[in-house]
Protein backbone atom coordinates (compact mmCIF):
# COMPACT_ATOMS: atom_id res chain seq x y z
CA UNK A 1 0.00 0.00 0.00
CA UNK A 2 2.87 2.33 0.83
CA UNK A 3 4.47 1.53 -2.53
CA UNK A 4 1.27 2.41 -4.42
CA UNK A 5 0.94 5.64 -2.43
CA UNK A 6 4.56 6.55 -3.22
CA UNK A 7 4.08 5.66 -6.91
CA UNK A 8 0.99 7.88 -7.17
CA UNK A 9 2.86 10.73 -5.46
CA UNK A 10 5.74 10.27 -7.91
CA UNK A 11 3.39 10.41 -10.91
CA UNK A 12 1.57 13.50 -9.63
CA UNK A 13 4.47 15.53 -8.26
CA UNK A 14 7.12 14.87 -10.89
CA UNK A 15 4.82 15.47 -13.92
CA UNK A 16 5.59 11.89 -14.98
CA UNK A 17 2.42 11.73 -17.10
CA UNK A 18 4.18 14.25 -19.34
CA UNK A 19 6.65 11.44 -20.05
CA UNK A 20 3.74 9.37 -21.41
CA UNK A 21 1.39 12.08 -22.63
CA UNK A 22 3.65 14.05 -24.97
CA UNK A 23 4.86 11.06 -27.03
CA UNK A 24 1.30 9.67 -26.94
CA UNK A 25 -0.02 12.90 -28.47
CA UNK A 26 2.88 12.87 -30.92
CA UNK A 27 1.95 9.30 -31.93
CA UNK A 28 -1.71 10.32 -32.30
CA UNK A 29 -0.67 13.13 -34.65
CA UNK A 30 1.40 10.63 -36.64
CA UNK A 31 -1.67 8.39 -36.95
CA UNK A 32 -3.77 11.38 -37.99
CA UNK A 33 -1.29 12.59 -40.62
CA UNK A 34 -0.21 9.04 -41.57
CA UNK A 35 3.43 9.65 -40.73
CA UNK A 36 5.78 6.75 -39.99
CA UNK A 37 8.44 7.45 -37.36
CA UNK A 38 10.90 5.10 -35.56
CA UNK A 39 9.57 4.18 -32.11
CA UNK A 40 12.75 5.23 -30.24
CA UNK A 41 12.06 8.80 -31.40
CA UNK A 42 8.91 8.78 -29.26
CA UNK A 43 11.07 7.88 -26.27
CA UNK A 44 13.43 10.74 -27.13
CA UNK A 45 10.55 13.19 -27.33
CA UNK A 46 8.83 12.06 -24.12
CA UNK A 47 11.92 11.67 -21.96
CA UNK A 48 13.49 14.93 -23.13
CA UNK A 49 10.28 16.85 -22.43
CA UNK A 50 10.06 15.26 -18.97
CA UNK A 51 13.65 16.25 -18.21
CA UNK A 52 12.73 19.87 -18.98
CA UNK A 53 9.76 19.66 -16.59
CA UNK A 54 11.96 17.98 -13.98
CA UNK A 55 14.59 20.71 -14.31
CA UNK A 56 11.87 23.32 -13.83
CA UNK A 57 10.65 21.51 -10.69
CA UNK A 58 14.23 21.35 -9.37
CA UNK A 59 14.67 25.09 -9.86
CA UNK A 60 11.31 25.87 -8.20
CA UNK A 61 12.07 23.52 -5.29
CA UNK A 62 15.44 25.19 -4.78
CA UNK A 63 14.14 28.76 -4.88
CA UNK A 64 10.76 28.38 -3.14
CA UNK A 65 10.40 30.10 0.24
CA UNK A 66 7.33 27.99 1.04
CA UNK A 67 6.94 24.39 2.16
CA UNK A 68 5.01 23.15 -0.88
CA UNK A 69 4.24 19.43 -0.99
CA UNK A 70 5.51 18.74 -4.52
CA UNK A 71 8.67 20.81 -3.96
CA UNK A 72 9.39 18.95 -0.71
CA UNK A 73 8.82 15.60 -2.43
CA UNK A 74 11.42 16.37 -5.11
CA UNK A 75 13.89 18.03 -2.75
CA UNK A 76 13.93 14.99 -0.42
CA UNK A 77 14.64 12.68 -3.37
CA UNK A 78 16.88 14.96 -5.44
CA UNK A 79 19.66 12.34 -5.68
CA UNK A 80 17.23 9.75 -7.04
CA UNK A 81 15.81 12.20 -9.58
CA UNK A 82 19.31 13.37 -10.52
CA UNK A 83 20.34 9.74 -11.11
CA UNK A 84 17.28 9.07 -13.26
CA UNK A 85 17.95 12.27 -15.22
CA UNK A 86 21.61 11.36 -15.81
CA UNK A 87 20.65 7.87 -17.03
CA UNK A 88 18.10 9.33 -19.45
CA UNK A 89 20.61 11.85 -20.80
CA UNK A 90 23.15 9.07 -21.48
CA UNK A 91 20.56 6.81 -23.12
CA UNK A 92 19.23 9.68 -25.26
CA UNK A 93 22.75 10.61 -26.36
CA UNK A 94 23.20 7.01 -27.53
CA UNK A 95 19.84 7.05 -29.38
CA UNK A 96 20.68 10.34 -31.10
CA UNK A 97 23.94 8.74 -32.27
CA UNK A 98 22.12 5.62 -33.54
CA UNK A 99 19.21 7.45 -35.16
CA UNK A 100 21.24 10.45 -36.21
CA UNK A 101 19.28 12.90 -38.31
CA UNK A 102 20.52 16.41 -39.00
CA UNK A 103 17.05 17.93 -38.83
CA UNK A 104 16.28 16.10 -35.55
CA UNK A 105 19.54 17.34 -34.04
CA UNK A 106 18.90 20.94 -35.11
CA UNK A 107 15.33 20.72 -33.82
CA UNK A 108 16.57 19.45 -30.45
CA UNK A 109 19.10 22.27 -30.23
CA UNK A 110 16.41 24.87 -31.03
CA UNK A 111 14.09 23.46 -28.33
CA UNK A 112 16.99 23.42 -25.86
CA UNK A 113 17.80 27.05 -26.68
CA UNK A 114 14.15 28.07 -26.23
CA UNK A 115 14.08 26.37 -22.82
CA UNK A 116 17.23 28.21 -21.75
CA UNK A 117 15.81 31.54 -22.97
CA UNK A 118 12.56 30.80 -21.11
CA UNK A 119 14.40 30.04 -17.85
CA UNK A 120 16.70 33.07 -18.20
CA UNK A 121 13.89 35.56 -18.85
CA UNK A 122 11.70 34.19 -16.05
CA UNK A 123 14.60 34.32 -13.58
CA UNK A 124 15.41 37.90 -14.65
CA UNK A 125 11.78 38.99 -14.36
CA UNK A 126 11.50 37.37 -10.94
CA UNK A 127 14.61 39.12 -9.65
CA UNK A 128 13.24 42.40 -10.97
CA UNK A 129 10.02 41.80 -9.04
CA UNK A 130 7.79 41.85 -12.12
CA UNK A 131 5.27 39.56 -13.81
CA UNK A 132 5.66 37.81 -17.15
CA UNK A 133 2.69 37.89 -19.50
CA UNK A 134 4.43 35.61 -21.97
CA UNK A 135 5.41 32.74 -19.62
CA UNK A 136 2.47 30.39 -20.21
CA UNK A 137 2.39 31.20 -23.93
CA UNK A 138 6.08 30.35 -24.22
CA UNK A 139 5.68 27.01 -22.42
CA UNK A 140 2.63 26.15 -24.56
CA UNK A 141 4.60 26.92 -27.72
CA UNK A 142 7.57 24.75 -26.66
CA UNK A 143 5.33 21.77 -25.78
CA UNK A 144 3.43 22.10 -29.09
CA UNK A 145 6.69 22.20 -31.04
CA UNK A 146 7.89 19.06 -29.25
CA UNK A 147 4.94 16.78 -29.95
CA UNK A 148 4.26 18.47 -33.28
CA UNK A 149 7.77 17.65 -34.51
CA UNK A 150 6.71 14.96 -37.06
CA UNK A 151 4.18 17.32 -38.63
CA UNK A 152 6.58 20.27 -38.70
CA UNK A 153 9.31 17.98 -40.08
CA UNK A 154 6.98 17.37 -43.04
CA UNK A 155 5.76 20.96 -43.12
CA UNK A 156 5.83 21.25 -46.93
CA UNK A 157 3.31 18.40 -47.12
CA UNK A 158 0.98 19.44 -44.28
CA UNK A 159 1.27 23.24 -44.23
CA UNK A 160 -2.38 23.58 -45.25
CA UNK A 161 -3.60 21.10 -42.62
CA UNK A 162 -2.26 22.40 -39.33
CA UNK A 163 -5.61 23.14 -37.65
CA UNK A 164 -5.33 20.27 -35.09
CA UNK A 165 -1.87 21.52 -34.12
CA UNK A 166 -3.25 25.06 -33.66
CA UNK A 167 -5.98 23.74 -31.34
CA UNK A 168 -3.40 21.79 -29.37
CA UNK A 169 -1.35 24.97 -28.96
CA UNK A 170 -4.35 26.75 -27.43
CA UNK A 171 -5.19 23.72 -25.26
CA UNK A 172 -1.59 23.73 -24.00
CA UNK A 173 -1.98 27.40 -23.16
CA UNK A 174 -5.26 26.70 -21.34
CA UNK A 175 -3.55 23.91 -19.41
CA UNK A 176 -0.42 25.69 -18.13
CA UNK A 177 -2.45 28.85 -17.49
CA UNK A 178 -4.93 26.81 -15.42
CA UNK A 179 -2.08 25.43 -13.30
CA UNK A 180 -0.78 28.97 -12.73
CA UNK A 181 -4.32 30.12 -11.86
CA UNK A 182 -4.70 27.41 -9.19
CA UNK A 183 -1.19 28.08 -7.83
CA UNK A 184 -1.56 31.86 -7.89
CA UNK A 185 -1.08 32.33 -4.12
CA UNK A 186 2.03 30.12 -4.09
CA UNK A 187 3.46 32.07 -7.03
CA UNK A 188 2.62 35.39 -5.38
CA UNK A 189 4.45 34.47 -2.17
CA UNK A 190 7.42 33.03 -4.07
CA UNK A 191 7.41 35.93 -6.56
CA UNK A 192 7.16 33.53 -9.50
CA UNK A 193 5.96 35.36 -12.62
CA UNK A 194 2.77 34.10 -14.31
CA UNK A 195 -0.06 35.21 -16.54
CA UNK A 196 -2.56 34.53 -13.75
CA UNK A 197 -0.68 36.86 -11.41
CA UNK A 198 -0.51 39.57 -14.04
CA UNK A 199 -4.26 39.43 -14.64
CA UNK A 200 -5.45 38.76 -11.10
CA UNK A 201 -7.45 35.74 -9.97
CA UNK A 202 -10.93 36.96 -10.96
CA UNK A 203 -9.98 38.15 -14.46
CA UNK A 204 -7.81 35.08 -15.00
CA UNK A 205 -10.76 32.77 -14.28
CA UNK A 206 -13.06 34.75 -16.60
CA UNK A 207 -10.56 34.65 -19.45
CA UNK A 208 -9.92 30.93 -18.98
CA UNK A 209 -13.67 30.29 -19.24
CA UNK A 210 -13.77 32.35 -22.44
CA UNK A 211 -10.77 30.48 -23.90
CA UNK A 212 -12.35 27.07 -23.21
CA UNK A 213 -15.70 28.23 -24.65
CA UNK A 214 -14.06 29.54 -27.84
CA UNK A 215 -12.07 26.33 -28.21
CA UNK A 216 -15.23 24.22 -27.99
CA UNK A 217 -17.00 26.47 -30.50
CA UNK A 218 -13.99 26.24 -32.83
CA UNK A 219 -13.84 22.43 -32.55
CA UNK A 220 -17.59 22.18 -33.22
CA UNK A 221 -17.08 24.36 -36.30
CA UNK A 222 -14.49 21.90 -37.61
CA UNK A 223 -16.86 18.94 -37.43
CA UNK A 224 -17.92 19.11 -41.11
CA UNK A 225 -14.38 19.79 -42.34
CA UNK A 226 -12.41 17.20 -40.36
CA UNK A 227 -12.70 13.55 -41.40
CA UNK A 228 -10.93 12.33 -38.25
CA UNK A 229 -13.86 12.76 -35.84
CA UNK A 230 -12.08 10.83 -33.07
CA UNK A 231 -9.35 13.46 -32.89
CA UNK A 232 -11.91 16.28 -32.62
CA UNK A 233 -13.77 14.42 -29.86
CA UNK A 234 -10.49 13.87 -27.99
CA UNK A 235 -9.55 17.55 -28.26
CA UNK A 236 -13.01 18.55 -27.02
CA UNK A 237 -12.65 16.11 -24.10
CA UNK A 238 -9.31 17.73 -23.22
CA UNK A 239 -10.97 21.17 -23.10
CA UNK A 240 -13.95 19.90 -21.08
CA UNK A 241 -11.59 18.30 -18.53
CA UNK A 242 -9.80 21.62 -18.07
CA UNK A 243 -13.16 23.40 -17.75
CA UNK A 244 -14.30 20.98 -15.03
CA UNK A 245 -11.03 21.48 -13.12
CA UNK A 246 -11.51 25.26 -13.31
CA UNK A 247 -15.11 25.06 -12.06
CA UNK A 248 -14.25 22.57 -9.28
CA UNK A 249 -10.88 24.00 -8.24
CA UNK A 250 -11.41 23.29 -4.52
CA UNK A 251 -11.89 19.57 -5.20
CA UNK A 252 -9.05 19.19 -7.71
CA UNK A 253 -6.64 21.15 -5.52
CA UNK A 254 -6.68 18.29 -3.01
CA UNK A 255 -3.63 16.02 -3.39
CA UNK A 256 -2.63 17.83 -6.61
CA UNK A 257 -5.47 16.15 -8.55
CA UNK A 258 -5.52 19.07 -10.98
CA UNK A 259 -1.98 18.21 -12.05
CA UNK A 260 -2.84 14.53 -12.48
CA UNK A 261 -5.85 15.23 -14.69
CA UNK A 262 -4.20 18.19 -16.40
CA UNK A 263 -1.33 15.94 -17.50
CA UNK A 264 -3.58 12.96 -18.23
CA UNK A 265 -5.45 14.84 -21.00
CA UNK A 266 -2.47 14.36 -23.31
CA UNK A 267 -3.33 10.65 -23.48
CA UNK A 268 -6.84 11.39 -24.84
CA UNK A 269 -5.92 11.79 -28.56
CA UNK A 270 -3.84 8.60 -28.49
CA UNK A 271 -6.63 6.58 -26.85
CA UNK A 272 -9.32 7.99 -29.17
CA UNK A 273 -7.40 7.32 -32.40
CA UNK A 274 -6.30 3.89 -31.18
CA UNK A 275 -9.92 2.92 -30.51
CA UNK A 276 -11.00 4.36 -33.85
CA UNK A 277 -8.34 2.36 -35.72
CA UNK A 278 -9.27 -0.85 -33.87
CA UNK A 279 -12.95 -0.40 -34.78
CA UNK A 280 -12.25 0.54 -38.41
Amino acid sequence: MRFLSLLLAFIQKSSFLVFLGIPATCYALCLHYQIAMPYPIYWLIGSSAWLVYLLDHFIDAGTSTLSVDRYDFIAKRKKIFAGIGAAIVLLNAFLVFVYFDKTLLIFGMVIGLLVLVHQFINTSVRKAGGNALFKESFVALIVTLVFGFPVLYNFSVFQGHLVPLFFLLLINLGNVWLFAHIEIEEDRKNNYPSLALSLGKKKSKQMLKQLYFLLLIGLAGQWNFEQDKALLIALAAMVITLQVILLKTDYFSKNNLYRFWGDLIYLYPFMALLIQNKLA
